[in-house]
């Protein structure tokens, strides 16, 4: 029977140390044709019945219904296995689509979806009607010459450093983003992410957009959005077992100890309501096996606890309600009396006083204070991953040029004039990346000396 209860108020008493184990990476197939492979192979009855039950699911927002039948086919495993569940439920947000539409020359497009739009809602008082522009990858170099203010901006993820920002600065007005089966969930979070503002931007396929003329698109023609997506609160919750350890058996750290395995079963990503995620769902169903076969072998040292997370939105939310009660559970660690309490708040705002104070000084880069130096991490790590993302697109370029030249040398192209203007480009490319990282890198080094050059 289903035990609706905090967590904490069983880690009250065993809860006193925490091993965590995530089973985010127990032995995890990243290939889903070889998750449903295993599955039908017969080597585990738990994990063939849950993934299957799972594949039934592909779409598990927090809170949902379909997230709550799979957690109904693990209580299953469990409860046939003697091991009572239990829930931790808690309140989350989930991006909902009510309506999403979108025109193009008075052509109304099919599967055209609302992304991901953070914290804010997607709510128009009126359809935003204005003319569109294609504009390759994104970048300045493609927008040079076009007028987006105001209008429409059309962008091929596909293309390498594809990129948000620079038509939002152009003044853009909402984004049509392209894609096709090439690109994965990373990249297109990635590109939706590292946009500041929070104006539409809208997916559709490649097939879509080439069948109404998009990938052309002059500023001549008209498009029209109209659509809206808001927050809305679920109840949620994480689903836990509990197997059992010695009672007052004690390891090294001389008190009872608890391993925590885990995995999330929800999904949620570029497009909220339409992130299909098998490969978590083959972790869950192989953490319910191998917990379940532990639980078989009979009575362990350690006390362990099941988890599988219902959330994992804002910034794995499942994960931080867990561990939240945990720490709680721990009253020498978390006091509740007020007086404790009242010094910590005193020290957060002690610590915003000495940001403030960073915030007004000139010399960032040469504070020795910890909040300065802080910083300078920050912005170290931000140049680092500057040079990092380079290597993508760097690589598509070289590789086109090794391409090319090959051809050159063995006489295996039609026009050489245009080759040879095409190498020559593709070297000016590469040399300007590579002056990008010099002057990066350059920075790096006086983040280290502690000071800037004038003109940097």
């Amino acid at each position: 029977m289903k035990d609706n209860i905090n967590i904490s108020r069983f880690s009250t008493v065993l809860l006193l140390t925490v091993c965590i184990i995530s089973a985010k990476f127990l032995f995890a197939r990243t290939d889903v044709s070889s998750q449903t492979e295993a599955a039908e192979d017969g080597a585990s009855e738990v994990y063939s019945r849950l993934y299957s039950e799972f594949a039934k699911y592909p779409h598990r927002l927090a809170g949902s219904e379909n997230l709550e039948n799979c957690f109904k086919a693990i209580e299953r495993e469990f409860e046939s296995a003697g091991i009572e569940p239990r829930r931790q439920t808690f309140m989350t947000l989930v991006q909902e689509t009510e309506y999403c539409k979108f025109s193009y020359d008075g052509v109304q497009l099919d599967d055209v979806y609302i992304t991901d739009n953070g914290p804010a809602p997607f709510v128009m008082d009126k359809p935003i009607s204005c003319p569109v522009v294609y504009i390759g990858n994104g970048t300045i170099k493609e927008i040079d010459g076009k007028d987006l203010k105001g209008a429409i901006a059309v962008v091929d993820a596909t293309l390498p450093e594809a990129s948000l920002r620079d038509a939002l600065m152009t003044g853009a007005k909402a984004i049509i983003i392209v894609g096709d089966a090439t690109l994965d969930q990373w990249r297109m979070t990635r590109l939706d992410y590292k946009t500041a503002s929070l104006i539409p931007r809208l997916y559709t396929s490649r097939k879509n957009a080439e069948k109404v003329g998009l990938l052309e698109a002059d500023g001549s023609k008209i498009g029209e959005i109209d659509g809206r997506a808001i927050l809305k609160d679920r109840e949620t919750s994480n689903l836990w077992f509990h197997i059992p350890g010695k009672k007052g058996w004690t390891g090294n750290l001389n008190r009872e100890e608890v391993l925590i395995l885990s995995s999330r079963l929800d999904t949620y990503g570029f497009i909220p309501e339409f992130s299909p995620d098998m490969r978590y769902a083959a972790n869950a169903a192989l953490l319910a096996d191998v917990a379940i076969e532990l639980a078989k072998k009979g009575e362990m040292n350690r006390h362990v606890i099941v988890v599988f997370f219902g959330a994992h939105y804002a910034a794995q939310e499942g994960a931080r309600y867990l561990y939240h009660s945990i720490d709680m559970s721990d009253k020498t660690v978390n006091p509740i009396d007020f007086t404790i309490r009242s010094e910590r708040y005193q020290r957060e705002l002690d610590r915003i006083e000495e940001y403030l104070k960073v915030a007004h000084n000139e010399n960032v880069i040469g504070l020795s204070t910890t909040v300065g130096r802080e910083l300078q991490q920050r912005l170290k790590k931000e140049l680092i991953s500057a040079v990092g993302e380079q290597r993508e697109p760097m690589g598509y370029l070289r590789l086109e040029l090794a391409g090319l030249e090959d051809k050159l040398d063995k006489g295996m192209v039609s026009d050489r004039s245009a080759a040879e203007a095409r190498i020559k480009e593709l070297n000016a490319e590469i040399e300007a990346h590579n002056d990008d990282r010099a002057y990066w890198n350059g920075l790096r080094m006086q983040l280290t000396k502690g000071v800037f050059l004038k003109d940097d």
